[in-house]
């Protein structure tokens, strides 16, 4: 018995240890890990962002506001990636009747003694308010997608452009990348972004400038990606295909600031496409493909 046990634990362990080689391989599958991306972004899009109200007036993106020369900078006293912001704990922080620019947001770097924001009139302002504004700012040592979905749209277009340079050369992965970047910005465009200007219940005012928009997306995802691909027709293709899908996807009347945003796009892939040092052939090919999908 105690043999037979011996050699039915044996082929268990053989068979484990298969089964997790085999898993370990496909989990580093680069179709997966986009996936990965793609789903966890849109997870957080999905609690972070705010479906569209269609009977919502435009969204308010804050005012103009001009610091006076006596707001009190609150500064960070460490540094790392700013993972989140309380923002119900910020304007809780928040003497009554004070105003408050926040200087930094989710996914920037956080450098210390730079300012987390600036305060005024200062009169209201000491020590323990300090201390309860750097509170509601999480800092921490790696970048995550809590309250910044930039990141995913980073993370997919890192993906497209190392598969696109010269030493990868991978033209399959960057599609594949870009499919993905589709998805992704199907979903964050229709939705509504953060604010830019929030209100207490004792007076207080936020202004949140630095807040995330469609049009940054849009340029994060894109920006890039199309420089890297001026003297590669298909990929320019690519890039069309992606944009006009994602423009399709969109209500052109609620969100016309993403719909513009992707045009522009459009425009700069199709302008860099006829003064890239390519055939006459391959110039044709994008202009075609961008007049098909941009211009009937």
């Amino acid at each position: 018995v105690s043999i037979l046990l011996a050699v039915v634990l044996g082929i268990a362990s053989i068979l484990a240890i298969v089964a997790f080689i085999n898993h370990a391989a496909h989990s580093m599958d680069i179709s997966k890990i986009l996936h990965r991306v793609t789903r966890e972004a849109l997870e957080q899009a999905r609690q972070g962002w705010p479906e569209p109200d269609p009977d919502a007036d435009a969204a308010d993106t804050g005012e103009a506001l001009d610091v006076p020369d006596t707001a009190v900078p609150v500064r960070f006293v460490g540094h790392g990636w700013v993972q989140n912001v309380d923002y119900d704990g910020l304007l809780a922080a928040i003497p009554a009747g004070c105003r408050v620019r926040l200087d930094t947001f989710a996914g920037l770097y956080a450098v210390q003694n730079t300012p987390v924001c600036h305060v005024w009139p200062p009169d209201e302002v000491d020590d323990d308010v300090e201390d309860a504004i750097r509170r509601a700012v999480i800092v921490g040592e790696t970048r995550t997608m809590q309250q910044d979905l930039a990141y995913g749209v980073r993370q997919l277009a890192d993906v497209a452009l190392k598969a696109m340079s010269p030493g990868i050369n991978d033209p399959t992965t960057a599609h594949d990348a870009l499919s993905h970047m589709g998805v992704l910005l199907a979903d964050l465009l229709r939705r509504v972004p953060p604010a830019q200007r929030l209100s207490g219940e004792r007076g207080q005012s936020l202004m949140v400038p630095r807040a995330t928009t469609h049009e940054q997306l849009v340029g994060l995802a894109f920006d890039e990606l199309r420089i890297a691909s001026a003297d590669q027709p298909t990929a320019l293709i690519y890039l069309l295909e992606v944009l006009h899908s994602v423009e399709r996807s969109l209500d052109t009347e609620r969100r016309p600031d993403a719909v513009a945003a992707l045009r522009r796009q459009a425009t700069m892939v199709h302008t860099m496409s006829q003064d890239a040092p390519a055939l006459d052939a391959d110039r044709e090919r994008v202009r075609a493909a961008y007049e098909s999908m941009f211009t009937t």
